[in-house]
C-alpha cells in the first residue's frame, strides 16, 4: 500500500466526519448595562462618533502632540513587547490548529551486519534497505481536538485586544504626559513673569524706603514674598524636567524629538479644545473597549474548554498507516515482492482515574463561571467609568470657564492696585493681596484647562478609542 492513497483516506476522513462537539453552545452573558443612554450621555453637541475615534487625538489640534503619539508608537519598548506577545499567542493558535490535520513522515535505514564464521570458515554478511512513510490521524469524534483549537484561537482574540488595549493606554499616557508638560511650563512662565512683576514692585519699596515713604515693615514683607515665588518657580521647574522625562520614558527614548520644542513655543494649554464627542448607547461599549472583548474572548476560550473536558470521559480513536519498502539489496528495493505496509487501528477509554476526569470538568465549568462574573465586572467599569468622565468634562467646561473670569478680574484688579499704589491711594496690604490673588487665579486657571484636557483623554480611553477598529499592522 503506498502512502499517497493512505494520505489522502485520512484528509478525506478528516472532511467527510465533522466532529460532534461537547462544548456548550456560546451565549454571551447579559451585561446588565442600561438599555438607554443617561440623559448627560447625549446633552452635548457631537464633533466626532465615538466609533470613528481612530486617531482621536488629532481632534485636540495640537501638532506636538501628533509626533508624540508617532514617536510612541514607533519606538515604546513595552508596546513592542505586547506585539510579540501577540505574535506568539497566534503561533500557538496555528499550532493548537494543526491537530486537526493527519500526521505525516517518511523514514529510511541502511544497514550492513556480519556474523561469526560457521563451520565453512567463512565471514557472513547481511545488507538491509528499507524506506517508507507513515501516517497518524486522531479521529476527532467528540470535538476534543477542535475545541482545543477554538480556544487557541479564542485565547489569540484575547491577547489580540490585550494590545489594543496596552495601544490605547499608551496613546492616552502620553497626551496626558504631554498636556502635563505643557501646563508645568505655562504654569513656569507666569510664575516667572509675577516674580519679574513682584521683584520690580521690591525695587520701587527699597527706593520709597530710602526716601522714607515706605516701612522696613512693608518691605521686609515684599522680600519675603518675592523669595516664596522664587522657590514656587524653582519647584516648578523641578516638575517640568521630571514630566519631560516621564514623557520620554513613553516614547522610548532618552531625550525628546528635535521638533518638540517648537512646536509646543505655539501651543497654551488654555488655547487647546478637546473634540466634543457622542458617546452612544451604553451597549455599544461591548464592541468597542478592548478590555472588554478580551474580557469576553477569553471567556469564548474557557467555554470551548469545557468540550475537551467532557470528552476525556469517552474512547479515544486513533489510526496509524505505514507503507514501504525492504530488501536486501538497493537495486530490489522497489520491486513488488519489496512492499511492506500496515494499517492500525487504537482506541483507548478510561475506565478509572481516581476522579480526575471529573475534577477537570468541574474547573472548567468554574472557570468558565468566573469569566462570566469578570465579563459583568468588566463592562459595568466600563459604563461607570465613562459616565465618569463624562461628567467630569460636562462640569470642568463650567469651571474653566468661571476661572477664566476670575483671572481676568484678578488681573484687572493687579493692575489697579499697582498705580494706586504707586498714586499713594493704596496700601501695601491691598497690593499684596492682589499680587497673590493673581497668582492663584493664574495657577487654578491653568490647572482646571488640565484637568479638562485630561478628562477628555480620559473619556476617549474609557470608549475605546480607536484602537477596537484597527487591525495589527506590526506583528505578522
Amino acid at each position: 500500500m503506498k502512502l499517497l492513497p493512505a494520505g489522502l483516506f485520512f484528509v478525506q476522513l478528516a472532511a467527510f466526519l465533522p466532529a460532534c462537539s461537547l462544548a456548550p453552545v456560546y451565549v454571551r452573558p447579559d451585561s446588565r448595562l442600561p438599555n438607554a443612554a443617561p440623559a448627560s450621555w447625549t446633552r452635548n453637541g457631537s464633533a466626532l462618533e465615538a466609533a470613528e475615534n481612530d486617531g482621536w487625538w488629532a481632534g485636540f489640534n495640537s501638532r506636538a502632540l501628533v509626533l508624540l503619539q508617532r514617536e510612541a508608537r514607533a519606538q515604546n519598548r513595552d508596546f513592542a513587547a505586547s506585539g510579540r506577545r501577540l505574535a506568539q499567542a497566534i503561533a500557538q493558535s496555528k499550532e493548537a490548529r494543526a491537530s486537526l490535520f493527519p500526521w505525516i513522515g517518511a523514514e529510511g535505514a541502511v544497514s550492513r551486519a556480519g556474523s561469526h564464521p560457521g563451520s565453512t570458515g567463512a565471514f557472513a554478511l547481511t545488507d538491509a534497505v528499507s524506506g517508507g512513510f507513515q501516517a497518524s490521524y486522531e479521529l476527532d469524534l467528540w470535538g476534543r481536538v477542535r475545541s482545543q483549537a477554538e480556544s487557541a484561537a479564542f485565547a489569540a482574540e484575547a491577547t489580540l485586544n490585550d494590545w489594543r488595549g496596552i495601544g490605547l493606554s499608551l496613546e492616552s499616557d502620553t497626551a496626558i504626559a504631554y498636556f502635563q508638560l505643557l501646563a508645568l511650563r505655562e504654569r513656569l512662565a507666569l510664575q516667572r513673569d509675577i516674580l519679574s512683576a513682584a521683584r520690580q514692585t521690591l525695587a520701587y519699596m527699597e527706593k520709597q524706603q530710602r526716601a522714607g515713604a515706605a516701612t522696613r515693615l512693608d518691605l521686609a514683607r515684599q522680600r519675603g514674598d518675592v523669595a516664596s515665588m522664587h522657590a514656587r518657580a524653582q519647584d516648578l521647574a523641578r516638575q517640568e524636567q521630571a514630566a519631560k522625562n516621564a514623557l520620554n520614558n513613553l516614547l522610548g527614548a532618552a531625550s525628546a524629538p528635535e521638533d518638540l520644542d517648537r512646536l509646543m513655543s505655539s501651543e497654551s494649554i488654555t488655547i487647546l479644545t478637546p473634540p466634543a464627542v457622542v458617546a452612544g448607547l451604553p451597549s455599544s461599549l461591548l464592541f468597542r473597549r478592548p478590555d472588554i472583548l478580551a474580557a469576553e474572548a477569553s471567556l469564548k476560550a474557557a467555554n470551548a474548554d469545557i468540550g475537551p473536558a467532557r470528552a476525556a470521559f469517552l474512547p479515544l480513536v486513533n489510526l496509524t498507516a505505514q507503507g514501504g519498502w525492504q530488501s536486501d539489496e538497493f537495486h530490489s528495493l522497489f520491486r513488488p515482492d519489496s512492499t511492506l505496509y500496515a494499517l492500525v487501528s487504537s482506541l483507548v477509554t478510561p475506565i478509572f482515574q481516581g476522579g480526575r476526569l471529573a475534577a477537570r470538568h468541574e474547573a472548567a465549568l468554574a472557570r468558565r463561571e468566573e469569566l462570566v462574573a469578570r465579563y459583568q465586572q468588566a463592562a459595568l467599569f466600563a459604563f461607570l467609568e465613562t459616565d465618569t468622565a463624562i461628567a467630569a468634562n460636562t462640569f470642568l467646561l463650567q469651571e474653566e470657564e468661571k476661572r477664566g473670569l476670575a483671572e481676568q478680574e484678578a488681573r484687572e484688579a493687579y493692575r489697579l492696585v499697582r498705580v494706586q499704589y504707586r498714586e499713594g491711594s493704596a496700601d501695601f496690604l491691598s497690593l499684596l493681596d492682589a499680587q497673590r490673588t493673581l497668582l492663584t487665579a493664574q495657577d487654578a486657571r491653568v490647572t482646571v484647562s488640565l484637568a479638562r484636557l485630561n478628562a477628555a483623554v480620559s473619556l476617549f480611553k474609557a470608549l475605546g478609542g480607536g484602537w477596537g477598529e484597527r487591525m495589527p499592522s506590526g506583528p505578522e
